[in-house]
């Protein structure tokens, strides 16, 4: 069903899945390349498959990664971790508008995930409920849910033993890392490649203005099936996602494009009338170079 899922564990009457997303960070977000989501999915089809499974998800941010590994370490070492005192990591959103109708109207989607470390068992309890909730605003400009307004529709409980959970949230860690370069790397050579076209531009019309002159007759021999057209090239150069040149240009009162199979070694005059060899192919015009 999934295809980076990066985590996975199952019994004979359930699993659990953890499946990292992420999409491009806005440039609102100064200094993040990526945000990351990880899916925790626990699927119970000990009463059956199909509509009598029971399926409970809740998604962690990615930042909460590294507090989750730091927990699990220092309670594997019977160690502990003073911001999370009982070895418990809770975390509850509340999400989206209230519902218009039916039995939860007026309340917002709610999830609710708990990783709880048993000692005795040296074992970690991954706690999943979904339900409903009244959303209110709080003084800082979040939300959170009304006290005693939660209804839960579903739960789903799995336990893990602390290496195979760090393994699961290290390859989501992992994921994530993966994700930052790669973005990075094609932020890279969009940058790249928008600086070239600059350049390229940018010499397009130093040499435009300093030749003016050179094309305002027709090139002595033209290729088969070209012909010679009067026309004004109205607009610069740019470049289609095929890798073809092309620029605007008016005949006649009539504006149409035209199409370069290479960057011209010599520029050409804009805003003046000029002759040029044209071939005509599939309903495009291209400019029959010599």
């Amino acid at each position: 069903m999934y295809n980076n899922v990066a985590g996975f564990a199952s019994t004979p009457t359930k699993n659990i899945s953890f499946i990292p997303s992420v999409t491009i960070a806005p440039k609102e977000h100064y200094g993040e390349i990526i945000n990351g989501k990880v899916k925790i999915r626990i699927y119970d089809f000990s009463k059956g498959k199909g509509q009598s499974a029971i399926e409970a998800v809740a998604r962690l941010d990615a930042g909460a990664l590294p507090h989750l590994q730091n927990l699990l370490a220092a309670s594997y070492y019977a160690g502990r971790d003073l911001r999370y005192p009982d070895n418990k990591y809770p975390e509850s959103k509340i999400f989206g508008e209230p519902m218009a109708s039916g039995p939860y109207q007026g309340l917002c989607q709610m999830t609710k995930l708990e990783f709880v470390w048993t000692e005795s068992k040296k074992v970690w309890g991954i706690s999943i409920s979904n339900g409903y909730a009244k959303k209110v605003k709080t003084k800082t400009g979040g939300y959170m849910a009304a006290s005693g307004t939660y209804k839960e529709t579903k739960k789903g409980f799995f336990s893990l033993p602390t290496p195979k959970l760090a393994e699961c949230l290290k390859n989501c860690a992992d994921y994530f890392l993966l994700k930052k370069i790669e973005v990075g790397v094609m932020e890279h050579n969009l940058a790249e490649w928008e600086k070239k076209e600059k350049e390229e531009r940018a010499a397009f019309r130093q040499n435009a203005t300093a030749m003016p002159q050179q094309y305002q007759a027709a090139p002595p021999q033209n290729p088969p099936g070209a012909k010679n057209y009067r026309l004004m090239i109205t607009s610069n150069f740019r470049r289609d996602q095929n890798g073809y040149y092309y620029c605007e240009c008016s005949m006649k009162g009539h504006g149409f494009l035209l199409y370069f199979n290479k960057f011209p070694e010599n520029p050409f005059p804009m805003n003046k009338e000029i002759v040029l060899p044209i071939m005509i192919i599939d309903n495009r015009c291209y400019w029959a170079s010599p």
